[in-house]
């Protein structure tokens, strides 16, 4: 979306924190030790979800666990931006569990892709 109406999200700056989380399948400790170095050769501050590390069958974590962890991103207002370390099946299970009216009125860039476009759409719904 690129109409005049749609509210961006401000551009991260050299130091921002960047909330490294895992809203859908388990992550490795090898990427998430990658995303944090990404994050650091852009400049950005990485903050690891509480939960992103965890395993739960085929998800990171049960879905309220993974829940907590965007709604604590998009509300800490010490978090610049939110970033999905993985796409995969999970995210649309979050639903019932997240208040997307909230997240949509922090204004932060979600980086994700894959079944994230979810949340991505979501939260453009809202910034209309």
């Amino acid at each position: 979306m690129t109409g005049d109406n749609f509210i961006r999200p401000a551009r991260l700056h050299a130091g921002a924190r960047v909330a490294l989380v895992a809203p859908a399948g388990p992550v490795t400790e090898e990427r998430i030790a990658a995303s944090v170095a990404r994050c650091e050769a852009l400049g950005l501050d990485p903050v690891i979800g509480v939960n992103a590390h965890l395993r739960t069958a085929y998800l990171a974590g049960s879905d309220v666990e993974r829940a907590r962890d965007l709604m604590w991103a998009f509300t800490d207002p010490d978090i610049d931006a939110v970033w999905a370390l993985r796409g995969g099946y999970g995210t649309m299970r979050l639903h019932a569990h997240l208040d997307f009216d909230v997240m949509a009125a922090a204004r932060k860039p979600y980086i994700g892709f894959s079944d994230n476009t979810y949340l991505h759409l979501m939260l453009a719904a809202r910034r209309m």
